[in-house]
């Protein structure tokens, strides 16, 4: 996790956080001990806290980017840098385990690409300074809601699926639409972070103009 924390260091240079994580009251832990989340509307009964990281991402299924991103979490924690995690939805095998100190959300969307209008009301309440999104349709949102929202951040996105196949088949059709999308917004993002050098270069591809802004862990 250091470096993927290494590299959002060094592609956010104007990034100063905060160091005080998120004020645990009684009302954020049940009474088992677990990270309880917070609706929307909640988020203004603590204004004076304002998130220097975000971390958006659909939900917390027990796959292989959701578990990364708690160990990166756990890490902000013991760091003290105020973060806030948002999910479109409360569902999967990691809900419970959510780090105290970090400020869970719960946009309550469904479907992640109907996120849009909560999640640009997160970002004009909590005003983080840099939004990590993983996950590739959290990202188009995330993309989305940079492009619409008053909130000025940093943008980090992080490529962890292929994007694009040699060839796709008929059946796959409907995959053309979200390449299209990730073609026509991912461009609003300031960084891109890839877990692997092949999908590096699929980003290259895409983006030609961008490949000083694409990196890998």
């Amino acid at each position: 996790m250091k470096s993927l924390w290494n590299a959002l260091r060094k592609r956010c240079r104007f990034f100063k956080y905060k160091a005080a994580t998120y004020k645990i009251s009684q009302d954020d832990i049940q009474d088992d001990g677990i990270n309880k989340p917070k609706k929307l509307h909640q988020i203004g009964v603590n204004s004076y806290y304002k998130p220097a990281i975000s971390i958006f991402l659909p939900n917390l299924n027990g796959g292989g980017a959701e578990k990364n991103i708690l160990t990166l979490l756990e890490y902000f924690v013991k760091q003290n840098i105020s973060v806030d995690l948002v999910c479109t939805s409360h569902y999967g095998a990691l809900r419970e385990k959510v780090p105290r100190g970090v400020r869970y959300i719960v946009l309550d969307s469904g479907r992640v690409i109907l996120s849009i209008p909560r999640y640009i009301s997160y970002l004009a309440l909590a005003r983080p300074q840099v939004v990590l999104s993983t996950l590739e349709r959290a990202n188009i949102v995330a993309c989305i809601g940079k492009l619409l929202s008053s909130n000025k951040h940093k943008l980090v996105l992080r490529i962890e699926n292929s994007i694009f196949e040699p060839t796709i088949r008929p059946r796959e059709i409907g995959r053309i639409f979200w390449i299209l999308l990730i073609v026509l917004f991912y461009r609003f993002a300031d960084e891109y972070i890839c877990i692997s050098h092949g999908l590096k270069r699929q980003m290259e591809s895409l983006f030609k103009n961008r490949c000083n802004n694409i990196s890998t862990i």
